[in-house]
């Protein structure tokens, strides 16, 4: 599958923007060094209640939601070749607009853009995904490469 075709397939799988990236961020993404080490600086904001359309989401709060996806997503992140470097509950802003009210912050490390692409195409990762959905109310994820 070239580029396109996944740019494509990923869109189609996982929707544009609203928590995901666009076709053109995807896109952005797979153009980069294709062996350069890479870190996604992911930030969270978690819904107060579970959003899926289901009876159980009424049930479980945003932060079981999210740490479902944990639970699923965290071997496939292993099995990847993904290293979640770090993550916790966002203390405070040390610079910047104290209204950027996020809760928790999650860095994974990636070998290369292949591997972080294939966490995206794994089934199993994809069957933890609507935990996520679920979960959050906004997300920004930022990528960081050795500068080149």
């Amino acid at each position: 599958m070239n580029d396109e075709q996944a740019v494509a397939e990923l869109v189609a799988h996982f929707g544009e923007g609203s928590g995901m990236p666009t076709a053109k961020q995807w896109a952005d993404i797979l153009a980069g060094p294709a062996e350069a080490p890479l870190c996604i600086i992911n930030l969270v904001k978690l819904r107060t209640q579970a959003e899926d359309g289901s009876s159980i989401a009424a049930a479980r709060t945003g932060l079981e939601a999210f740490l479902q996806y944990g639970a699923g997503s965290l071997p496939r992140i292993n099995a990847a070749g993904g290293t979640m470097a770090f993550s916790g509950r966002i203390a405070g802003q040390l610079v910047g607009d104290d209204a950027d009210d996020w809760d928790l912050g999650v860095v994974v490390r990636w070998p290369n853009r292949r591997a972080m692409l294939s966490l995206f195409q794994d089934p199993a990762y994809r069957a933890a995904f609507p935990h996520r959905r679920a979960a959050v109310a906004r997300y920004r994820a930022t990528v960081i490469t050795a500068a080149g």
